[in-house]
């Protein structure tokens, strides 16, 4: 597949030969033959960069050839455990978009909650109890829990999710996440570590737009303290793009300092670098054994 020169940033989440249940309807664990395969399609279709030089050449406007780069968000274990190697293997690595409450053990993903719920039929339980804020039985959970989102919609999954898991259980259920051991290897192996909020709240989004500043800010801290050094992107959790909210631009715009990373499934090309401190990804279904379907489908769609 011939592509035009551009900067395609491949956006994965976890790399694991393990699907557990908090991520099992949600999606996104590839194989790692999988992924293997896809890092190989890649090196023949272009120029494997990490994140920082890919971001320097785009930034400079020397982005003269098909140029990919791997991302990975929410910090998940199977990124240092399979996908790192993986890369190694090309000479490669990647960048990961760290969620500070997941790294620090300190409060666990809402949404991976939600999917275990699923598979201990603990939705029924669930709907019930969010029934006060306008969910009905019919209601679909995923959507809904970002539109209607609150900290009272926290609390009120967090108490399903006691109800169906023990303390054991709970702590355990971290291993999932890369811990501060983890991050910090990545680093000293060149990754490049991204800011993804501290809790994966939608904060892009009118139902948590005005928990942006602390969300992030909380984790810059943290990881500054992490890696010695603040983080430079900042990337927005969920980014539903007709979700935006108004609010965001002004929040972006305060802080000027940071590079905001995006979805939005289009490549970085040479004539759209105007904006040099926002980027853009591409999202890699995890039912897709190549690149190549995605690739096309967004090159057709990003040249109407």
């Amino acid at each position: 597949m011939k592509l035009p020169p551009a900067w395609y940033i491949l956006l994965y989440h976890d790399i694991s030969w393990e699907e557990t249940d908090f991520l099992a309807s949600i999606g996104g664990t590839i194989p790692p033959d999988v992924f293997d395969r896809q890092v190989r399609e890649a090196w023949g279709m272009g120029r494997l960069l990490p994140a920082k030089e890919a971001a320097r050449l785009y930034v400079a406007g020397e982005i003269c050839e098909p140029v990919f780069s791997f991302w990975f968000d929410d910090g998940l274990r199977g990124v240092a455990a399979c996908a790192a190697p993986i890369l190694a293997e090309y000479q490669a690595v990647g960048a990961v978009s760290v969620c500070s409450g997941f790294a620090s053990r300190e409060e666990f993903f809402w949404r991976f909650k939600l999917s275990y719920l699923n598979a201990v039929d603990g939705l029924r339980f669930l709907r019930e109890r969010l029934r006060p804020y306008g969910l009905t039985p019919r209601t679909m959970l995923k959507p809904a829990t970002l539109d209607q989102f609150s900290l009272d919609v926290l609390a009120a999954i967090d108490e399903i999710y006691e109800r169906f898991t023990t303390a054991d259980q709970r702590a355990d259920a971290f291993r999932v996440f890369a811990n501060a051991d983890d991050l910090r290897s990545l680093a000293d192996h060149g990754w490049l570590m991204a800011n993804h909020s501290a809790r994966h709240y939608p904060v892009s989004e009118n139902s948590a737009i005005d928990l942006f500043d602390v969300e992030f800010m909380e984790c810059q801290e943290w990881m500054t303290i992490l890696l010695g050094q603040p983080p430079k992107y900042w990337v927005l959790p969920f980014d539903r793009p007709r979700h935006r909210a108004d609010k965001l631009s002004a929040a972006r715009l305060r802080h000027p300092d940071q590079t905001f990373v995006f979805v939005a499934d289009r490549p970085n090309t040479p004539q759209g670098n105007d904006e040099p401190n926002v980027l853009y990804r591409i999202s890699i279904p995890w039912t897709e054994q190549t690149i190549a379907p995605t690739l096309k489908r967004v090159m057709r769609e990003h040249q109407r």
